[in-house]
């Protein structure tokens, strides 16, 4: 049975002799991408720290030339407890793949993969929690493309008040 583009989540990786690529459902792409997490961070770790290449195209962020890593950025700015974490630190992913890797739009595999490098578990209903995002909350912006996504006026100010 074919894909169907609208509600498919793809994956590609090449990096250090390793070319992946996953199709299908969020849940299946990021069951994999757990699953293939340390062919992908060996093939990461062996690649030219340079320029970025093929890893900023593999959808694995990586701290920029001069940027924060994910573990200092979160460090820095603290998240509610209770209700409100999850969309608090989804919003602080978010912000953390825009602003600081320079991420045009970031997709549901991106926050689970910051939520993995965080060893927190992910979130169980991420698809419904951006929906809420965009529609009710009017913190993000549709991307291009169904299930990608980017801060909105509304989310950035967010952000910025926030996490200071």
């Amino acid at each position: 049975m074919p894909l169907d583009p609208a509600s498919s989540t793809v994956f590609r990786f090449s990096g250090d002799g390793v070319h992946l690529e996953f199709a299908g459902s969020e849940d299946f792409v990021a069951q994999q991408l757990e699953r293939f997490q340390p062919v992908i961070q060996r093939a990461l770790r062996q690649a030219p720290a340079a320029g970025g290449g093929d890893a900023a195209a593999a959808g694995a962020p990586q701290a920029a030339a001069g940027g924060e890593s994910l573990e200092a950025w979160t460090a820095a700015r603290s998240v509610r407890g209770g209700r409100g974490a999850i969309t608090d630190r989804i919003m602080l992913y978010i912000a953390y793949l825009q602003l600081v890797q320079g991420k045009r739009e970031v997709s549901g595999s991106d926050i689970v993969w910051c939520f993995q490098q965080q060893g927190l578990e992910r979130p169980k209903n991420l698809s419904n929690t951006l929906g809420q995002l965009k529609r009710s909350s009017k913190l993000l912006d549709e991307g291009s493309r169904r299930g990608f996504y980017t801060l909105s006026g509304e989310g950035r100010r967010l952000v910025e008040t926030r996490f200071r």
